[in-house]
């Protein structure tokens, strides 16, 4: 026959164990959206085909609410990958520098674009939904649609990273990975789908590009102007190995400055690219004649 006292100690247990499961009790629609967290999946190898990034679109995002973390999601890096380098020798004479939103190869340059059907009004509000879309939750997405500008979808995003506390070091982990892999796609669109751009990009011949801006050393080349020319003074006539495309290691770039550069080696890329198109459909267009 039980006691009064191991009554009560087993009451107690009981109590305790369902305070318990309560407190670490996680509905099922909880555990769905976080198993659906695209930072916390298997990447693909190669990111740029995965379709959150390069199919990503305003129909895709979701507006349910965010479920609850216990910690950061964190992210997964992709594999490496085979990189293809071109030459090019630094030749302070011989130099493209950019910055401002007024400059079309700026990611705040506002002219619309297309990528899988959907417009997207500048580049910087699809990498800032992208950012979102990633290192939060898709849900979060839809909230650069508020913003009028470049400038203010960007602040919505940061002030979204510092809400939900995600460390400055997985985001610029994010930035030289698919954050470079969805300017690049979104940086390729805006010059292939806008003939006067296009024509401007061409323009700049074989001159090296430099995204000249003293707050960004993975975009930009982290300094100013004056300690840019400074560099290019001292390291005139060198050659540097420039990753060509979106397949490489953005964070084994070779530096420019103080920073990576990397808005300008896609610019440069992307030069390349559409003007191997030209010559392409250049030449074809001889064939027919004969």
């Amino acid at each position: 026959m039980s006691t009064p006292i191991t009554v009560k100690k087993r009451e107690e247990a009981i109590a305790k164990k369902a305070r318990n499961r309560q407190q670490n009790f996680v509905p099922d629609l909880m555990i769905q959206q976080i198993q659906r967290l695209p930072s916390a999946r298997q990447q693909n190898t190669d990111y740029s085909q995965d379709v959150l990034i390069n199919n990503f679109d305003w129909d895709d995002w979701t507006t349910s609410p965010r479920a609850a973390l216990t910690s950061p999601p964190q992210l997964a890096i992709a594999a490496n990958q085979n990189i293809i380098y071109k030459n090019v020798i630094i030749d302070k004479d011989n130099l493209f520098i950019f910055h401002g939103k007024d400059s079309c190869m700026s990611t705040f340059y506002e002219i619309p674009f297309k990528l899988s059907n959907h417009t997207y009004p500048n580049v910087e509000t699809y990498y800032e939904a992208c950012k979102l879309f990633c290192l939060i939750h898709p849900s979060c997405s839809p909230l650069v649609q508020k913003a009028k500008y470049a400038a203010g979808a960007k602040k919505i995003a940061s002030e979204m990273m510092k809400k939900h506390n995600i460390p400055r070091k997985v985001i610029n982990a994010w930035k030289l990975r698919e954050g470079a892999q969805a300017v690049y796609n979104a940086t390729f669109a805006k010059f292939d789908q806008n003939s006067e751009l296009k024509k401007k990009l061409l323009e700049t011949g074989d001159k090296m590009i430099v995204h000249c801006y003293e707050k960004d050393n993975i975009f930009g080349c982290g300094c100013t102007e004056k300690e840019l020319q400074k560099w290019f003074e001292k390291n005139d006539t060198k050659v540097i190995k420039v990753p060509v495309g979106i397949q490489m290691n953005s964070d084994k770039a070779p530096k420019v400055g103080k920073g990576f550069n990397l808005l300008g080696y896609f610019c440069m890329a992307i030069r390349e690219q559409l003007r191997q198109t030209e010559a392409n459909l250049e030449a074809l267009q001889t064939l027919s004649l004969l």
